[in-house]
């Protein structure tokens, strides 16, 4: 991009018209989402909110959470489409949730990270002789 961009520019999830709008839509798409997650999912990710939210229906179906509003599926979410590594990185940087986070929290999501981190394959070269 050349120039300013961002004041006009749409981000991704952006893709809506009015914040209260979107919040009672997903509130009534999933109505036992707690309001403050719905609240936070809405300023946070906007219209992404369903792509975390998906085919949840119910508050169990986010998965274990670790601190304040943050469940497992949003971390799910960080990791796989935000490329969010660290606890950190998730509580801090993304979603502020580190306010509400003991040291047994950061622990937790700690361990939940270095589960779900796949090691990189390893090539391996192998030479022929002729």
């Amino acid at each position: 991009a050349r120039g300013p961009w961002t004041k006009k520019g749409i981000l991704p999830g952006g893709e809506f018209e009015n914040h209260d709008t979107l919040e009672a839509r997903i509130s009534g798409d999933y109505p036992w989402l707690p309001e403050a997650v719905c609240s936070r999912y809405v300023r946070t990710y906007g219209t992404h909110a369903y792509y975390i939210l998906d085919d949840a229906s119910s508050v169990q179906d986010l998965g274990y959470r670790f601190a304040g509003t943050l469940y497992e599926r949003e971390v799910e979410y960080l990791v796989k489409y935000e490329w969010a590594m660290t606890s950190e990185d998730i509580l801090w940087r993304r979603t502020k949730q580190g306010l509400y986070a003991t040291e047994e929290d950061v622990r937790e999501l700690d361990r939940y990270l270095s589960a779900q981190a796949t090691p990189q394959p390893q090539t391996v070269a192998l030479h022929h002789s002729a």
